[in-house]
């Protein structure tokens, strides 16, 4: 009798199962939050692509910006926003 060949098929039964209840609750929780994670900006005056996968931070920086479209089409990363004020130094003197 072979017994090795059912536990297998058990096996990849049960991890068939575990894997579509994990990909289930994956997309539960994008729903609930509105984007999946890392969230992807890329910055419009350096083209520098940022992935951010704190929650939090990303639902603060949302709320700042008005919407999730609001942000992802006016992202500026820390390098963006200190070449904006250089610029804005060298106009002003």
């Amino acid at each position: 009798m072979n017994t090795t060949n059912t536990t297998t098929v058990n096996t990849t039964s049960t991890e068939a199962k575990r894997s579509a209840t994990i990909e289930k609750n994956r997309a539960a929780r994008i729903e609930e939050r509105g984007y999946s994670l890392p969230l992807i900006l890329k910055c419009v005056a350096t083209g520098k692509t940022v992935k951010y996968t704190s929650p939090s931070y990303i639902d603060k920086t949302i709320a700042r910006h008005g919407s999730l479209e609001a942000l992802k089409k006016n992202y500026l990363s820390r390098e963006g926003r200190r070449i904006q004020s250089n610029k804005g130094k060298a106009t002003n003197s």
